[in-house]
């Protein structure tokens, strides 16, 4: 084990540490202050000061971010090591361990692309994640150094009157290390307990305090289910025996229990609640008393497959296809399902009613807008997974439903901004249902609740008007979200705004 270093070697290794570009070194003096043997040299103007450190910000910066990259690929996290690798290219351009690591070959003076190699390591991912913790602590402390010598950088620029480039290294900055005091007194950000926010972070919690109340309230709303008289009859025909109560807006037919039945019920009506206060919407659009939604419930496939064959509203011909579903909409009131238990019913039955509240209030949407508002209720009031319901229409050829937490969902998000690898708007508003990832079902969630923050009426009313018209086309359209929002006139002047916001609002 090596011995302790004594006060005076670490003394003497401070001393011969060389200097940092545009700090001030005290020159040698002879006695009575004179410099010794030659005049001092003249202090730097700001811009000069400015100049030298910027030509050697970005190698110094590559190099606090190196030993997280090569911790990474050392430990079987590839793709994690390259993407470190790649932003030490980007601030060092030159770097030659970056080059060779992400497949260039040097020419002369030049770093061409080894486009074998290249493609190979487009391939690598990361196979293990027993050391990303540690990995992800070396990747922090070398963002939290390079951020702060960006920060640094821009104070200089400041002073030699580059108020751009100033804000601009402040940004680049804040994007290493969001925390970085200096870039945020500088940019003009507040500290709110103890974290600093932007004015768009803060306006967001605001935004959020509002939408937990108005939630808070819908989850405890008082409901009292009772015995239903009426009945669908298909459970009957079916063979099934079932229990039938309701509430004023819905009536369960089903063989779960009692109290699972009535609980769902209860969800139901505190959705309905939530629904009508978040999108303001007035209480008789949503008066289900005269005639309510109904779902007729089962605990296995064989029963639910015998509710299919006793429905009438299905046509003879699309009862085997409608059989490999979970649940099947019949009509705009009925909605058969295979639940096994009571939580599950209660997620489910929940989206599948928002949906009806959507179609009811707003119109028709295409799926990646129809999805994202009934997600922005159903998975709030349950806590439940951001996802989409599909019942055969509109396939790309293969079902493939993705969910993704909502408590992950904006992490991911924001993760996905960073790598510049979230799925631009344009590509998935024309996706049905089963051909949306779950990052984009995320992203069409995220981006109602950005357009909610913005201006709740201005995004209800953009909501109503893309939600008429054939199959919810209107809602493919960006020249209806124009309408409404002047600031976007494409969707990718949508794409660029919410990037912008998520990255502000979704942090840790």
């Amino acid at each position: 084990m090596p011995r302790p270093l004594r006060l005076a070697a670490l003394l003497a290794a401070a001393l011969l540490a060389p200097a940092v570009a545009g700090d001030p070194v005290p020159p040698a003096r002879a006695e009575g202050g004179a410099p010794a043997g030659k005049a001092p040299a003249p202090t730097p103007s700001p811009g000069e000061a400015y100049a030298a450190r910027l030509k050697e910000v970005g190698p110094k910066i590559a190099s606090a971010l190196e030993r997280a990259a090569a911790f990474a690929m050392r430990n079987r996290l590839a793709r994690s090591g390259l993407n470190v690798f790649q932003q030490m290219k980007e601030f060092d351009p030159g770097n030659e361990k970056a080059n060779r690591e992400l497949g260039y070959e040097r020419k002369g003076e030049e770093w061409v692309p080894n486009e074998a190699r290249r493609k190979k390591l487009d391939e690598a991912e990361d196979e293990s994640a027993k050391k990303e913790p540690e990995f992800l602590k070396l990747l922090k402390e070398g963002q939290v150094g390079a951020a702060r010598m960006l920060a640094e950088l821009g104070e200089l620029a400041e002073k030699a009157g580059s108020t751009d480039d100033a804000r601009a290294h402040w940004k680049r900055s804040l994007g290493l290390d969001d925390q970085n005091p200096l870039a945020n007194q500088k940019m003009g950000n507040h500290l709110v307990d103890g974290k600093w926010l932007t004015d768009r972070a803060v306006h967001f919690r605001e935004f959020q305090k509002a939408y937990r109340e108005t939630l808070d309230k819908a989850q405890k709303l008082a409901v009292s289910p009772v015995p239903a008289a009426d009945s669908t009859g298909i459970a009957e025909k079916a063979g099934i025996p079932i229990k039938r109560y309701k509430t004023n807006n819905f009536r369960i037919e089903s063989n779960h229990s009692d109290g699972d039945i009535k609980s769902t019920l209860v969800w139901l009506e505190r959705a309905r609640e939530f629904y009508l206060r978040l999108f303001e919407v007035p209480d008789r659009l949503l008066d289900y008393s005269a005639d309510p939604m109904v779902f007729v419930i089962v605990l296995n496939e064989e029963e639910k497959n015998r509710l299919v064959d006793a429905c009438d509203g299905i046509p003879p011909e699309m009862k085997n296809f409608k059989k490999k579903f979970t649940g099947i909409a019949v009509g705009g009131k009925l909605d058969l399902r295979l639940e096994q238990n009571g939580p599950s019913a209660e997620k489910h039955c929940i989206h599948t009613a928002t949906h009806s509240m959507v179609r009811d209030t707003m119109g028709q949407h295409a799926p990646w807008l129809g999805e994202a508002l009934a997600n922005a209720v159903s998975a709030a009031v349950k806590e439940a997974d951001l996802t989409v319901c599909f019942s055969g229409e509109g396939s790309t050829g293969g079902i493939h439903l993705e969910n993704i937490s909502l408590e992950q969902a904006p992490l991911v998000l924001r993760a996905l901004v960073k790598a510049k690898k979230d799925t631009p708007m344009a590509e998935f508003v024309g996706l049905p249902s089963d051909g949306m990832t779950a990052q984009q079902i995320a992203k069409s969630w995220s981006v109602v609740m950005f357009l909610l923050e913005r201006d709740r009426l201005q995004a209800r009313e953009y909501f109503a008007s893309a939600g008429q018209g054939n199959g919810g086309d209107r809602s493919k359209d960006d020249r209806v979200l124009r309408q409404y929002f002047e600031d976007y006139g494409s969707w990718k002047a949508l794409d660029d705004a919410w990037r912008e916001w998520a990255l502000d609002v979704y942090k840790q």
